[in-house]
This record gives structure tokens, C-alpha cells and sequence, in this order.
């Protein structure tokens, strides 16, 4: 799928050097990556690494490799596949380091100026729901936890879950729907 001409002007302008389009073009997409980020994460990287780091270093990626995107398929696409990346790597160094988790440095993931905003009790509730949410996404299958991230979180369109997935839109939806379910059995709904 194309990419929208919203963001087609905003990636022509930032590779042109312009900040504000870069910053427009980062802000567009930051808040469905860092959820996407965080759910894709996994129990054991998240115990290790804060998601608003591995959020910022795949933007780092991304502005590096700006002039890379060709406009062929979505942008969103083309971000989740540096992020799937980018995971993958950070993964692989974990493991092969063999990190004790108790000399990494835990974060509680929440932002901090919303975080700043809330009462105490309230933190330990909002941290205590992400906690469950983010344990039952990664208790789904990769498959379904992909197409929840693609249209709830990135709010793809059925046509772009299906191409992202190699589905058509109809059997998208079914997974979907299938996904969603299996999510609310995890997360107690």
C-alpha cells in the first residue's frame, strides 16, 4: 500500500534536511510504537530494558536509514520491520551475554510526565494493568499478537493487516476477531 500524502510530504521534507517535518513526522507515529514497542518486548527483555529507550533507538534507526524508504508499502510497515529488528538484536546480545537481570537497572515503562501526574495508589493501579495487558499479549501466539499491534495500536487499515500478514482482508478480520478473544480470556475480560 501507498503511503499517505500526509506522511509522503513529511518524509520528503525531512530528508530535505527540514527538523520540523522529521519532529511531525517522529510525533505521528511515536505513541503506536512505543505500544507496539512494549508489547513486543517480551516478559524477560522488559525486565532489562526500558521501552522508551528501545522506542527512541529504533527512531535513531529511522533516521539514519530515512532515505532508504522508498514509499513502497506502508510506513508504518517499513517502522515495524526496523522495530522487529531491532528487538531480534537486542535479544540476541541478551542472550549471549548472559546478563544478570538483578545488575540491570528495572524501569517502570510509564511516562514520565503522566506518571508525575498520578496519585501514587493510581500509579501502582495503571502500572498494575499494563503489567496484566502486556503479560497477556505476550502469552498470544506472534501471530495474533501482530494483527492486535497492526489494527488496534497502529490502526492499520483490514487492507494493510492483510498485507501485512499475507491475508486477505476477510481472513485478517476473522483473525482478528479470533485474536481479540483469546486476548480477553488472558486478560480476564
Amino acid at each position: 500500500m501507498a503511503v499517505d500524502p500526509e506522511t509522503r510530504n513529511l518524509l520528503e521534507a525531512a530528508r530535505q534536511g527540514e527538523r520540523e517535518a522529521l519532529e511531525k513526522l517522529f510525533a505521528r507515529f511515536y505513541p503506536e510504537l512505543l505500544q507496539a514497542v512494549r508489547f513486543r518486548l517480551g516478559a524477560k527483555l522488559r525486565g532489562r530494558l526500558d521501552s522508551l529507550d528501545v522506542t527512541q533507538s529504533v527512531y535513531l534507526e529511522v533516521y539514519r536509514d530515512l532515505a532508504s524508504f522508498k514509499g513502497e508499502g506502508s510506513f508504518r510497515g517499513w517502522l515495524l520491520k526496523i522495530l522487529e529488528n531491532k528487538i531480534r538484536d537486542l535479544a540476541d546480545f541478551h542472550r549471549a551475554q548472559k546478563r544478570d537481570v538483578r545488575r540491570d537497572a528495572r524501569f517502570s515503562g510509564i511516562d514520565v510526565a503522566h506518571q508525575a501526574s498520578l496519585t501514587p495508589s493510581r500509579q501502582l493501579m495503571a502500572n498494575e494493568a499494563r503489567s496484566a495487558l502486556e503479560e497477556s499479549m505476550a502469552a498470544l501466539t506472534d501471530e495474533h499478537r501482530d494483527v492486535i499491534i497492526f489494527r488496534h495500536y497502529l490502526d492499520m487499515s483490514w487492507q494493510e493487516v492483510g498485507e501485512q500478514m499475507d491475508r486477505s482482508e476477510s481472513a485478517a478480520k476473522m483473525l482478528f476477531r479470533r485474536a481479540i478473544g483469546k486476548l480477553k480470556n488472558l486478560y480476564g475480560v
